[in-house]
């Protein structure tokens, strides 16, 4: 127990390092981030009459959107990987529902909380769609939801976290570099560190079943079955979507070098619900020699049972 404890220690005292300065210095008090993604931050502006883009390394002000005419007051802003357009949602919680104004719908859901806290939206998982984060606080306790931007209605793809806060006012920050995020970090009111909830955590969970993948596409890939479930359960479906991940977490990388495997395994265990390092060491190996050019040539062992 010692050692967990530790453990946990040492990671919030590293996410002071890895969590860009602004999130956590108080530079930015007055503003609330409502999205990132594509190495930009939005930030609502004051009447709520634009969205402000801002370069997330110095929160330059780049360019600003267009919010549409009475759109709504508390507003996340989306941005896909690699794109231009930004699509500002509003959202309002009402007896018992929460509901989701952009541009084109309005979708409401079943949201027992006592109160919405605070939203954000971008990427988490390997499949590179925006992704939702929700605080909300009902009796004093708090709970973190990721909401798939593409399909509200479908509660059953909801995950919820439990987070052990005091009673207050939180901000959410995103922990990233170029598009996406490696963790969601929770702010208090003078924008202090105090939780810091990683990829993995928000990923379903999984069992294997009988058949979890075909024979014929494990033995296609040349995966075995831990990888193969590490790759679909973080949200890839091939090779290629787990390379735009790759590319939208971190800076590129030299697939020749004698370091590619740790970076890749690194990025690789942020996305691990069982935290499996042997399915994170066979899923790297098999994506870097895809990437060096050998697809699929050197299967790597029989099936792992994690």
């Amino acid at each position: 127990m010692k050692s967990i404890h530790c453990t946990m220690l040492f990671a919030v005292i590293l996410s002071l390092y890895l969590v860009p300065g602004w999130a956590n210095s108080g530079t930015v008090p007055d503003k609330d981030v409502i999205g990132f993604a594509n190495s930009s931050v939005f930030i609502a502006s004051p009447l709520g009459e634009t969205v402000q883009v801002h370069s997330h390394d110095t929160l330059k002000l780049i360019r600003t959107v267009p919010v549409a005419p009475n759109l709504g007051e508390r507003l996340i802003a989306c941005q896909k990987y690699q794109s231009e357009q930004v699509q500002v949602i509003a959202m309002l919680q009402d007896q018992g529902k929460l509901h989701f104004q952009d541009d084109t719908r309005l979708t409401s859901v079943p949201f027992p909380a006592e109160r919405l806290v605070a939203g954000l939206c971008g990427n988490l998982d390997a499949n590179i769609a925006p992704d939702i984060v929700l605080l909300s606080e009902t009796n004093g306790k708090y709970a973190l939801h990721l909401v798939r931007q593409s399909d509200y209605e479908d509660q059953n793809s909801w995950q919820s976290l439990t987070l052990d806060l005091a009673p207050g006012n939180y901000t959410l920050r995103a922990d990233f570099s170029l598009s996406s995020a490696q963790s969601i970090t929770v702010l208090n009111d003078n924008h202090q560190l105090v939780q810091q909830i990683f990829a993995y955590q928000f990923l379903p969970g999984f069992k294997y079943q009988k058949k979890d993948f075909s024979t014929s596409w494990q033995r296609y890939t040349g995966m075995n079955r831990g990888a193969a479930k590490l790759l679909w359960n973080a949200g890839a479906r091939s090779l290629a979507k787990l390379d735009l991940y790759v590319k939208s977490v971190a800076e590129p990388i030299d697939f020749h070098d004698t370091k590619a495997e740790k970076k890749v395994g690194s990025i690789l265990t942020n996305l691990s619900v069982n935290q499996s390092q042997q399915a994170v060491r066979d899923l790297t190996r098999v994506y870097i020699n895809w990437k060096r050019g050998s697809n699929y040539q050197t299967p790597i062992g029989s099936p792992q049972r994690l």
